[in-house]
């Protein structure tokens, strides 16, 4: 007999999967220290699904091992135990990346089956990633799966995805034709991206994105006969965008747009120009309660009901389509499940709501930095808009906008930005950026290192699990940053921060306004402009950033026994030249002072400068110019209150403009550096000046507004500091209009144009667009029938609405500035 018996040995491998090999031959040995084991074809199949990674250990880092059972060694005496279990490293090498060759599509039963070489698994989940597969069908068209379910893998050569009734819908819509070609000749093909093997080796690059030829069966044939030729899909065009939709048993309607052309014909009636704004849902007067706005290169599919859902009914079909997205029994589902839920118990019994799940995809050509815009209704007699949105197939960091949805659950590692209205918004385990803006609105960022803000607004935000950075911009907002190490900003107004356990388990440090607690568990939070901090049991630490603070919190925690509230906290910090008196005073008018009236301030004040539950951090906020010009930096981390004063005065700012968010609130402008959520006030400021070279204009009249637009108009860039100082000093001066007109014209270079070539450079500095064909021959008419001149077009579209709106940002106006 053989030396060493094959089918004694079992490989351990990924997840903790073992495999006994079973006809792999025997063999003699030549030495009494090594041998070797060919594998058979069908043992080596085996293995290689779960020895998945080169190297001593898996893909989920499971250490292989080789068990020799009893009898291993066919010499040994048999009396003697031979086994071999544990401690048997293997060292492998060699493993081969998964690929796809091809696959076939049954477009009755949805049946995609794939074929290709050395399919691995994955322990601890599932082995094919549905989602990361897109097929390419009639037109070029491009769908990417969304709800179709991951698969585990029987066979290292071929693995069978049932795609769901959404993505089965979808996809024959460009799958329209039996065979390997669509009826328009193109090439069906499954492109498989990277890290639709989940147990693949991290470091290795298994994206197999062409060359994967499908061939479709059971396509569904017209009604008249005669060839086979397919029914098409029936499509519309909506705003310039070919758009189909379908109706499953269940009422669910399914909206599907193709990747938007570059060159589709914009509807003037829609919501935006440059997007193909598409309406998922309408009112009964006709009205979008749900718009998606898509640029070129991006393509959408929405499932929802189309009628109004009651809150039990919203809940149930919530509920289905979150788990559809990230399974039934996930943590993850829970969690949004028991936030939607949180959500709806806000609203009245008797409000209707509408639930969709949407899932952009994006192709090549994609506009660069174009935001995905999805709008709600402001009406406020609409119902409520629940959106959960799919974007795991978009580019990380793709930005998607949100304005007026009452409701979100964000899937997906992407950027979030808008946020006009209340908004209600639920991210994932990624990690995300979730940063929206005026109202109240409440945040979670879920798992992940998060970055979650708002900029306007008494809000409710927290990074939840990871490192996060959390803030909330100017009012007073409730920041949490959950487990893990977090930075929390509370911007400007009064602020409240929530930590798990107590107090007394942490470490509380204070150094430069900066308050840092470190957590028994080694876990530590950085908190800036918060003043109160809330434990989950126990007393409350009060942060006062000035003496007036101080007594405040001291009077109201020591006799009323509760901390101030957000609106008076907020009132003390706006106090101007507020004394300890004035304090005392507020203090005795509260009706539950009553029964103190007879303390004297002593006595009412006793125990201040020892009060263990208060942290004074007296710091200097107001930054005030002079009557000259004045240029500099200043310092972001605690919110300061700087006035320029009179004379042309410049703030000057690190990196780039779009690092931060600008808003005009209360006749101040709000700065909020966007990576972090400090916070600066301005007042009586001509400029901010940033390195980048970016510069935005202040203007305090329409005029000085017109003007700044006008360095667009003629030169496509920003005015310079200089630029912006002589422009002002002309029309203090009151220089005439003609004569600055003039200077532009002489320094623009654009003399030698067409007046047809003129009026489209004006239009695209000062608009970001061209002109329509009517605007350009009303226009040129204009000018070639000297109707108007050059210069005076520019001024009568720099002072358009549309102007004012495309370059905000970078000119701005605030009337009443000095």
């Amino acid at each position: 007999t053989n030396d060493i018996v094959a089918n004694k040995f079992t490989f351990t491998g990924e997840g903790g999967a073992t495999y006994t090999l079973t006809d792999t031959a025997n063999v003699e040995i030549t030495s009494g220290t090594a041998f070797t084991l060919t594998l058979s074809a069908t043992d080596k199949a085996a293995i290689n699904q779960i020895v998945n990674k080169n190297g001593t250990s898996s893909t989920d880092a499971t250490t292989y091992n080789l068990a020799a059972a009893e009898d291993w060694a066919a010499g040994a005496d048999a009396v003697v135990n031979v086994v071999d279990a544990t401690g048997n490293g293997i060292t492998v090498s060699n493993v081969a990346v998964p690929i796809i060759t091809s696959s076939t599509y049954n477009a009755s039963t949805g049946a995609l089956v794939v074929t290709g070489s050395d399919f691995l698994k994955a322990g601890g989940a599932a082995d094919i990633v549905a989602n990361k597969f897109t097929f390419t069908g009639e037109g070029g068209a491009t769908y990417t799966l969304t709800d179709t379910a991951d698969v585990e893998i029987t066979s290292g050569t071929a693995f069978t995805l049932t795609l769901s009734a959404t993505d089965r819908a979808a996809i024959n819509q460009i799958v329209n034709k039996n065979g390997t070609s669509s009826t328009g000749t193109t090439t069906y093909n499954l492109a498989a991206a990277e890290d639709w093997a989940a147990g693949a080796d991290a470091a290795v690059v298994v994206a197999d994105l062409t060359g994967n030829g499908i061939t479709a069966s059971n396509v569904a044939a017209s009604s008249g006969g005669g060839g086979g030729t397919p029914t098409p899909p029936p499509t519309t065009i909506i705003d310039g965008a070919t758009t189909s939709t379908t109706t499953q048993p269940d009422g669910t309607v399914i909206t599907t747009v193709l990747p938007v052309s570059a060159n589709r014909q914009d509807d003037p009636n829609s919501l935006f120009r440059q997007y193909a704004d598409i309406p998922v849902i309408r009112n009964s007067n006709g009205d979008s309660l749900l718009t998606v706005s898509l640029s070129a290169g991006v393509g959408l599919n929405v499932a929802g009901k189309s009628q109004l859902l009651n809150l039990p009914a919203a809940i149930d079909d919530l509920t289905q389509r979150i788990q559809q997205k990230t399974g039934s029994d996930s943590a993850l589902t829970q969690e949004i499940i028991h936030r939607a839920q949180d959500f709806l118990s806000t609203l009245a019994t008797d409000e209707r709501v509408t639930v969709q799940a949407i899932t952009p995809s994006i192709s090549n050509d994609q506009a660069s930095g174009a935001p995905i815009i999805i709008t709600g209704s402001n009406i406020n007699d609409d119902d409520k808009q629940i959106v959960i949105i799919d974007a795991r197939n978009l580019p990380s960091n793709t930005v998607i906008q949100l304005d007026n949805v009452s409701f979100a659950s964000i899937i997906g590692a992407v950027r979030v930005v808008g946020g006009n209205g209340e908004n209600f918004v639920v991210g994932d385990n990624q990690n995300q950026n979730i940063v929206l803006g005026t109202d109240d609105d409440i945040l979670f960022g879920s798992g992940g290192n998060d970055t979650v803000g708002s900029l306007v607004g008494n809000d409710q935000t927290s990074g939840d699990a990871g490192d996060d950075i959390v803030f909330g911009g100017s009012g007073n907002d409730l920041l949490s940053g959950g487990t893990g190490n977090d930075q929390l900003n509370g911007g400007l107004g009064f602020d409240s921060a929530f930590q798990e356990e107590q107090l007394s388990d942490y470490q509380v440090e204070a150094h430069d306004g900066v308050i840092t607690l470190t957590q028994s568990n080694g876990e530590v939070d950085t908190l800036t402009d918060v003043e109160l901090i809330r434990f989950a049991t126990g007393p409350s630490l009060s942060i006062a950033y000035s003496n007036v603070e101080a007594v405040a919190h001291h009077l109201v925690k020591t006799w009323l026994g509760r901390d101030l509230t957000a609106i008076e906290g907020d009132a003390v910090q706006n106090w101007q030249a507020a004394t300890t008196d004035d304090i005392l005073t507020a203090f005795h008018n509260l009706s539950e002072a009553a029964a103190f009236q007879d303390k004297t301030s002593d006595e009412l004040l006793s125990g201040l400068e020892t009060d263990p539950n208060i942290i004074r951090l007296d710091v200097t906020r107001e930054v005030i110019a002079g009557a000259g010009n004045d240029q500099d930096y200043l310092p972001l981390g605690l919110a300061l209150n700087a006035d320029g004063g009179e004379g042309f005065d410049v703030l000057h700012m690190l990196g780039n403009r779009d690092d931060v968010h600008l808003e005009f609130v209360n006749n101040r402008l709000e700065l909020t550096r966007l990576n972090d959520g400090a916070m600066l006030s301005l007042k009586n400021a001509e400029m901010i000046a940033f390195d980048s070279g970016e510069t935005v204009a202040i203007a305090h009249n329409q005029t000085e507004d017109i003007l700044a637009r006008l360095v667009h108009s003629f030169f496509d860039r920003d005015a310079t500091l200089e630029e912006w100082q002589l422009g002002r000093e002309a029309l203090d001066a009151q220089v005439s209009h003609r004569s600055i007109l003039d200077w532009f014209q002489q320094h623009a270079g654009l003399d030698d144009l067409s007046n047809a070539d003129y009026v489209q450079t004006i239009y695209t500095q000062t608009l970001g667009r061209t002109a329509t064909n009517d605007e350009l021959d009303q226009q040129s008419s204009r000018l070639d029938s000297h109707q108007v001149d050059r210069e005076w077009l520019a001024v009568e579209i720099a002072q358009s609405t549309e102007a004012a709106m495309h370059l905000v940002g970078s000119v701005m106006l605030q009337d009443g500035w000095v």
